[in-house]
């Protein structure tokens, strides 16, 4: 499935949760969320691993409120941790990229989850902090290109 049609699919009766959502929760996974917990720097990265994008504040900050408010995450001392039903969603062997995407954004539309996002904001994703770990995660790939030039 394209990117435009998966993106396409999942606004489509995904509501409450945003098409990026499955994005950060499969970045989560991705980031250690199921053993170790994932640090904002890893989900950053991951989640360009996973698309070749860069989530934007709001897709951080949003996303996270509603995965949380859903049972789905929970932040603690600077790391994410996948937790509730969600924890059944690590990745199988064989299966791709996309396919646990999808797997993902089913398992967002299915749940029971039908609220809406927190009225604050978690401060802890204040703009300076998501662009420290952008800058962070960011630093070593940069390096490796000044190498090469």
């Amino acid at each position: 499935m394209s990117a435009a049609r998966y993106s396409a699919a999942l606004m489509i009766g995904y509501a409450p949760f945003d098409p990026s959502d499955a994005w950060l929760l499969q970045a989560v996974l991705y980031a250690g969320g199921l053993t170790e917990g994932a640090e904002l720097r890893d989900v950053i990265g991951l989640g360009d691993g996973i698309r070749d994008a860069l989530f934007t504040a709001e897709e951080l900050r949003g996303g996270f409120a509603r995965l949380a408010a859903a049972g789905f995450v929970r932040a603690e001392a600077g790391r994410y941790f996948v937790v509730g039903e969600a924890r059944g969603l690590a990745k199988k062997e064989g299966l791709s990229l996309a396919a646990h995407g999808e797997e993902i954004a089913a398992f967002l539309a299915a749940s029971n989850y039908r609220g809406t996002d927190p009225e604050a904001p978690d401060p802890d994703l204040s703009d300076e902090k998501i662009a420290a770990a952008t800058r962070t995660y960011l630093a070593p790939l940069l390096e490796k290109k000044g190498d090469v030039n």
